[in-house]
């Protein structure tokens, strides 16, 4: 039900369930995602779900797998053409760095929003930046979890104010 000009959600690269069902957020971090989208309000029948990576890297580490994302460039640059998203939610590093900048950090970055023109490679439309579900996992960082919430929701009001 994604309608052109909605809302896209730009993950990292497939683990091994989206490996193994050709789907994205599906596996554990996929609950957290569903969990967040849930307490976001959001549909996720409703939201194009993207990943920066499109293939599984060696060891699920994307670090293992040194150029795979200017690889994938010209598959997501296409993506976000053919269904031209207004907002799109950058989670994690690897998709932040798409549109936010090499140097730039989730934890320094999240909350914030950066707009790109027509002459971006990635085309116009609003990017937030925030963390990946994983990191929300109880062994790492869960007490993030209501900020990866206020993101969703401030991409949502952003998507709003854009139609």
């Amino acid at each position: 039900r994604y309608d052109r000009g909605g809302l896209a959600i730009m993950a990292e690269a497939p683990g091994a369930q989206e490996a193994a069902t050709s789907k994205p957020l599906v596996g554990a971090a996929g609950r957290i995602f569903d969990a967040l989208l849930y307490d976001a309000g959001i549909d996720r029948s409703e939201i194009l779900i993207l990943n920066r990576v499109k293939c599984r890297p060696p060891g699920n580490r994307l670090a293992s797998a040194p150029g795979s994302v200017e690889a994938c460039d010209e598959w997501l640059i296409a993506e976000l053409k053919e269904y031209d998203p207004a907002t799109v939610v950058v989670m994690g590093q690897t998709a932040l760095s798409t549109v936010f900048g090499a140097t730039s950090r989730v934890g320094a970055t999240r909350g914030t929003t950066r707009a790109t023109g027509p002459e971006s490679p990635y085309g116009a439309r609003v990017f937030v930046a925030t963390y990946h579900p994983a990191s929300l996992m109880p062994n790492r960082s869960p007490q993030n979890r209501p900020l990866v919430i206020d993101d969703l929701r401030l991409a949502v009001t952003r998507r709003q104010q854009s139609r």
